[in-house]
C-alpha cells in the first residue's frame, strides 16, 4: 500500500512548494552535488526554470523541486539492511 506523502504546509517564512537545490540538500543533510547528480540522472523529480540567453552566452537555468519529491526519492533509495534478508 503506497501512503501518499504530507504536502508541506505553506506559510509566510515558506510561501510556495519550490525549493532551492541549498534547500534540499539541507533538508535532506546531503551535499548539493547529490542533489545536482540525482536530477541529473533523472532520479529526483525537479524542474528547470530560466530563459534564454544572450547569443554567445550560456543558458543560466535553475533546478527547483519539492519535499515531496524529496521524500520519495530518500524512500525509493532506502537500505533495506537485515529486512532484505
Amino acid at each position: 500500500m503506497k501512503i501518499a506523502p504530507k504536502p508541506v504546509p505553506l506559510t509566510p517564512r515558506h510561501p510556495s512548494p519550490w525549493i532551492t537545490v541549498q534547500e534540499a540538500a539541507r533538508y535532506m543533510q546531503v551535499g548539493t552535488d547529490l542533489i545536482y547528480n540525482a536530477c541529473t540522472a533523472g532520479q529526483l523529480r525537479h524542474v528547470k526554470l530560466g530563459a534564454a540567453a544572450a547569443p554567445g552566452r550560456r543558458t543560466r537555468k535553475v533546478i527547483r523541486t519539492q519535499y515531496a519529491w524529496c521524500d520519495e526519492w530518500a524512500e525509493r533509495n532506502a537500505y533495506a539492511g537485515a529486512a532484505a534478508k
